[in-house]
């Protein structure tokens, strides 16, 4: 999709299933349309929470620090980034 406007809503409206992440380390930087940095994988988030995101076929849901990050599976690609999603 190309709004994800929707999905940030959801994260408010059920914020008590959503936790932040550990920051990435220092230096590490996501970037959309990059695979995820080499050994930085992001934080898998618990069934509560992705009970909430829509799912697609071939992408993860994961955090980073107050991020939300959609990354595909088999590349590792960053498809998008929800900016302080986790506040």
């Amino acid at each position: 999709p190309q709004d994800f406007g929707p999905v940030r809503q959801v994260i408010r409206d059920n914020h008590n299933d959503f936790r932040r992440g550990a920051p990435p380390p220092p230096g590490v930087r996501l970037v959309r349309g990059q695979p995820l940095p080499r050994n930085y994988y992001g934080e898998r988030l618990d069934n509560r929470a992705l009970a909430h995101l829509p799912q697609y076929p071939g992408y993860e849901w994961r955090r980073s620090g107050g991020d939300i990050v959609l990354i595909a599976i088999g590349t590792s690609i960053v498809y998008q980034i929800l900016d302080g999603a986790l506040y």
